[in-house]
C-alpha cells in the first residue's frame, strides 16, 4: 500500500508539473507584449547610436576645416562644391572621384592630409562622409550614377557645406562646379569676378559670429509657408542645400535628386551641424530654422 501511494503521489506530481493550453498560450502572449514593448527602444537605442556618430563625423569635419584655416592663414579650404560626396572610389555605379575635374572641388580632398595619408584617401573620406540615418532615409540607389552621360548624376551625399549667397560674407568655401579643371576655374574668375559660379573662399575671420553659423551640416530641403517674422508669413526654402530648383516640388533633372524633405534626427525634427567655431550640435525645428539662419533663404542660383 505504502509503495502504491508513493507512486500515486508521483503521477500527481507529474501531471501538476504540466502545462495547458492556456497556460503556454498566456506565456506567448506575455513575451510577445514584452518583445513589442522592447522592440521600439531598441530601435530608438540603435538610432541614437548611428545619430551620435553622425554628429562625431561632423566634429571631424569640422576639425579638418579649423585646422585648414590655421594653416593656410585663416582662409577657409575652397573653392568648393557643396556636396561631401561618398563613394568616392569608384565602384560599379560610380567611378573614382576624377583628380582634376573633381577632387579639387571636394572638401575632404582639402582636410584629408591633416588626418591621413594618400593611400588612404577614399576609405578616409567615405567613412567620415557617411551617416547612417541619412542612408536609411535616403539610399544609395536614389542617386542617378553617371551612365550613358546623364547631366543630373550625382555621387551619393549625406553632408552639405554652407555656400549660400546671402550671407555676409557670401559663400564662405566659393563655389564651383563639377567638371572644371583648376586653371578653368582661374581663368574663369579672372573673366568674372562677380559671377557666383567661380568664387574664391574667404576667411574665417571674417564670419562676423562663428559660433552661430553652420559651416557644415545633414543634407535636406524643403519648401513651405513659415513664419518669417511675427505675423508675417512666407512660401520660402528651408535647409542646407542652396540651389533648390522651381518649381519646387518637381524633383525631376535636381542634380541633388532626391534629398530628404525634412531633418532626419529626433522624429524628423534635428538637424546635425557643425560651426565654424569647431562645435558641433543638433539645432530642432523645421520652421525655426527660417528665424535662425535668416541668411539660408531665399534660394540662390549661381
Amino acid at each position: 500500500m505504502l509503495a502504491g501511494a508513493r507512486t500515486s503521489r508521483g503521477q500527481a506530481g507529474g501531471q501538476r508539473g504540466a502545462f495547458t493550453l492556456i497556460e503556454l498560450l498566456v506565456v506567448v502572449a506575455i513575451i510577445a507584449l514584452l518583445i513589442s514593448i522592447l522592440l521600439p527602444s531598441l530601435a530608438g537605442a540603435r538610432e541614437q547610436a548611428r545619430s551620435v556618430q553622425c554628429l562625431a563625423n561632423l566634429r571631424s569635419i569640422g576639425n579638418g576645416v579649423w585646422q585648414y584655416a590655421q594653416d593656410y592663414e585663416g582662409l577657409l579650404p575652397g573653392p568648393l562644391h557643396p556636396p561631401v560626396y561618398r563613394r568616392t572610389g569608384g565602384d560599379e555605379n560610380w567611378p573614382a572621384m576624377n583628380p582634376d575635374t573633381e577632387q579639387p572641388w571636394f572638401l575632404l580632398a582639402r582636410v584629408a592630409p591633416i588626418f591621413t595619408t594618400s593611400d588612404e584617401f577614399y576609405r578616409y573620406a567615405d567613412r567620415v562622409a557617411t551617416c547612417g540615418t541619412a542612408v536609411g532615409k535616403n539610399p544609395d540607389a536614389n542617386f542617378k550614377p553617371n551612365v550613358n552621360g546623364n547631366p543630373n548624376w550625382s555621387r551619393p551625399y549625406n553632408y552639405l557645406i554652407n555656400s549660400y549667397t546671402n550671407t555676409e560674407p557670401k559663400q564662405y568655401f566659393g563655389w564651383t562646379n563639377i567638371g572644371v579643371t583648376w586653371a578653368g576655374w582661374q581663368n574663369f574668375y579672372r573673366q568674372n569676378p562677380d559671377n557666383l559660379s567661380y568664387q574664391p573662399p574667404k576667411k574665417i575671420d571674417k564670419i562676423r559670429k562663428p559660433a552661430d553659423e553652420w559651416a557644415v551640416g545633414d543634407a535636406w530641403w524643403t519648401f513651405k509657408r513659415v513664419m518669417i517674422t511675427p505675423g508675417n508669413f512666407q512660401d520660402t526654402f528651408l535647409g542646407t542645400w542652396q540651389v533648390p530648383r522651381n518649381p519646387p516640388n518637381d524633383s525631376s533633372g535636381m542634380s541633388h535628386n532626391p534629398l530628404p524633405r525634412a531633418p532626419y534626427h529626433r522624429n524628423g525634427k534635428g538637424t546635425n551641424l557643425v560651426y565654424f567655431d569647431g562645435h558641433g550640435a543638433t539645432f530642432s525645428g523645421i520652421d525655426e530654422w527660417a528665424q535662425k539662419f535668416p541668411a539660408n533663404r531665399p534660394p540662390s542660383n549661381p
